[in-house]
């Protein structure tokens, strides 16, 4: 059996790990960072970073996997191994953090994220695909920035289209953005 697991980031929704960078799981009434109460952030880290840090997990725990060019491990397994697979997976996120809700984002780097969405989508119109209008960029980052969840993507309008051979040709011509605040 051959399995992917998608980047820790690349802006698309669909890319399992992806959304985790962009949805918070945080509400208005939860406690705020800093106060010893507050629920836990994963790491503000690239996709390809957060990709070996799996891929050495993994590793670790006596799968052969791979590194891809999108920061995605990738394994062959017996079918039989696909539940153990999945546990051990889901070990190396809890491990690391990937589990837990990304860090919020502030209005600048949402804004900022916004105006890259809009440029993906353009090449992936280029591309000639049909791709959703986007909300008003005061909407978007109100959104983004409250809440966490990202109300437009236009790689959701792509990803369910194609083959997985045509989506990373999609995101070799058009990658997906990371978030602008990474650490560098």
């Amino acid at each position: 059996m051959r399995a992917g697991v998608h980047p820790l980031l690349s802006g698309a929704v669909p890319a399992l790990l992806s959304g985790l960078l962009l949805v918070s799981a945080c509400s208005a009434d939860e406690p705020e960072p800093g106060d010893g109460t507050a629920q836990e952030y994963m790491p503000l880290i690239s996709t390809m970073e957060a990709g070996a840090i799996m891929r050495q997990c993994m590793t670790d725990l006596g799968w052969e996997v791979d590194l891809n060019e999108f920061g995605e491990i990738e394994s062959d397994y017996p079918a039989e191994q696909a539940d153990r697979y999945q546990s051990d997976l889901e070990t190396c996120w809890a491990e690391h953090g990937f589990d837990r809700p990304p860090p919020p984002m502030d209005e600048d780097t949402a804004g900022t994220f916004f105006d890259l969405m809009v440029a993906s989508a353009g090449c992936l119109e280029d591309l000639g695909y049909s791709i959703s209008a986007p909300p008003s960029r005061g909407a978007y980052v109100a959104e983004l920035a409250s809440s966490g969840t990202a109300i437009w993507d236009p790689y959701a309008d792509v990803v369910a289209l194609v083959t997985p051979e045509e989506w990373d040709e999609v995101r070799r011509s058009c990658p997906q953005p990371e978030r602008p605040d990474l650490e560098r």
